[in-house]
């Protein structure tokens, strides 16, 4: 007789082989060691971190006190200006020097400007002539 389509041999043998896998699984299985204690065990002693952190500290000298110590001698800037300064050129007498002698400008304009026609003659000049109008009768 099949119970839903499965026969009680078939259905026996899965049992069997089911709970079989089962306890394997549970014969295999090592058992754990409390995590905790194992964390516990495995700790190694941790030293204070403050007092560690004040040991290893080296003092600090004030901050101010090291600026002075550290700090040239500065000189003065205007003296250093005036020391450093080469001495200047008026700088009106080179360009007074330098400057070529210029031609009255007016009269090269005059000079160079070429003589302009008037310019009402020239268009009478080039105009040509217009034939007459033819009148219709």
């Amino acid at each position: 007789m099949s119970l839903m389509g499965i026969e009680p041999l078939s259905l026996f043998r899965a049992i069997s082989l089911f709970s079989g896998l089962i306890e394997l699984v549970i014969e295999s299985k090592e058992p754990l060691d409390d995590p905790i204690e194992l964390a516990i065990e495995s700790k190694e002693p941790l030293e204070d971190t403050m007092k560690l952190a004040i040991e290893s500290k080296e003092p600090l000298e004030d901050p101010i006190e090291l600026a002075i110590e550290s700090k040239e001698p500065l000189e003065d800037p205007i003296e250093l200006a005036i020391e450093s300064k080469e001495a200047l050129e008026d700088p009106i007498e080179p360009a007074i020097e330098s400057k070529e002698p210029l031609e009255d400008s007016i009269e090269l304009a005059i000079e160079s400007k070429e003589p302009l026609e008037d310019p009402i003659e020239l268009a009478i000049e080039s105009k040509e002539p217009l034939e007459p109008h033819r009148t219709s009768n």
